[in-house]
C-alpha cells in the first residue's frame, strides 16, 4: 500500500467504493435472479426431496455424495450432537437464491496489544437459499440458551444441497465469470468446514495499512471495517468475447 496513503485518501476511496460496490451488487443480483430457476433442488434430487414425485437420472448417486458430506459434518467439533441421522425424503424447501456479504476477523497488534476488527468485504458474497444463509446458521449455532438441532439441520442442509447443485450446474460458473463474477468453492472453518459458494467481482478490494484501520475503528467506536476498492483492477479488465474474435479473425 502507498506510504502516502493517509485518512483523507482513504475517505476518497471509501466513497467510490460505496458507489462502484453498490452498482456491482446490484447487477449481481439481476443476474442471480435470472439463474435462480437452474438450482431448484427437484429437478437434481428428484424423488429425494420431499413432496417431489419427479424421478431423476443420477439421483442415487448425488444423495449419497450428499449424505457422506452432511455426515462429515456431523463428526465435526462446530455440529457436534446438533444434527441428525440424514434421511430420505430431505425436506428442502429453498428456491429463492440470496446473497450474503462477506466477512472475516482480522487482528492487529498495538502496543503489545491485540485487537480484533470485523472486516467487511464488499466485493464478495456466499451464495444460499433464501432465509437459509449463514448469517441464520450463524444465529442458530450461537444460541446456547435455546438449542434448536432441527433448524441448524435444516440450515445446514440446505447449503449442502446447494452445494450439490451448483456442482451440476457448472455452465453457471462460465457464465458468471464472463460477465466478471468469478466463483469459487471453499470449506468454512467457521461451520465445521462446510462448502460455501463464494461469488466475487473481477475488481477486488484490499485493507489500507493497520494503523488507518486502527484510526478509523477508534473514530468510529466501532471494531468494524470495510475493505477499499482496487482501483487499479478497474483497467485490468479484458473482453473474453472480443479477443475471442480477434484471434479467430487472424486465423487463416
Amino acid at each position: 500500500m502507498d506510504d502516502l496513503f493517509d485518512i483523507s485518501k482513504l475517505l476518497k476511496l471509501r466513497k467510490v467504493t460505496t458507489t462502484i460496490s453498490s452498482y456491482l451488487e446490484q447487477e449481481l443480483k439481476s443476474h442471480i435472479i435470472t439463474l435462480t430457476p437452474l438450482f431448484h433442488p427437484v429437478p437434481i434430487f428428484g424423488e429425494y426431496i420431499n413432496g417431489a414425485k419427479q424421478t431423476v437420472k443420477g439421483s442415487d448417486t448425488t444423495f449419497n455424495e450428499l449424505r457422506a458430506a452432511y455426515n462429515n459434518l456431523r463428526q465435526s467439533k462446530v455440529f457436534a450432537n446438533k444434527l441428525d441421522e440424514l434421511k430420505s425424503p430431505l425436506d428442502v424447501y429453498g428456491s429463492v437464491l440470496e446473497l450474503t456479504p462477506y466477512q472475516y476477523f482480522y487482528k492487529i497488534t498495538n502496543n503489545g496489544l491485540d485487537k480484533t476488527i470485523r472486516i467487511k468485504s464488499p466485493l464478495k458474497w456466499v451464495l444460499g437459499f433464501k432465509n437459509q444463509g449463514i448469517n441464520q446458521l450463524r444465529e442458530l449455532l450461537a444460541d446456547q440458551a435455546r438449542p434448536r438441532t432441527s433448524d441448524i439441520q435444516i440450515c445446514a442442509l440446505h447449503h449442502l444441497v446447494l452445494h450439490s447443485i451448483y456442482s451440476k450446474r457448472q455452465n453457471v460458473t462460465k457464465l458468471l465469470e464472463l460477465l466478471h463474477y468469478p466463483v469459487n468453492f471453499e470449506p468454512s472453518a467457521e461451520f465445521g468446514n462446510l462448502p460455501l459458494i463464494y461469488i466475487s467481482s473481477s475488481v477486488t478490494t484490499t485493507l489500507p495499512p493497520d494503523d488507518l484501520i486502527l484510526q478509523s475503528t477508534e473514530l468510529s467506536g466501532i471494531p468494524v471495517f470495510e475493505e477499499i476498492i482496487n482501483l487499479e483492477d478497474i483497467n485490468k479488465i479484458t473482453d473474453t468475447f472480443k479477443e475471442k474474435l480477434l484471434e479467430l479473425s487472424k486465423n487463416d
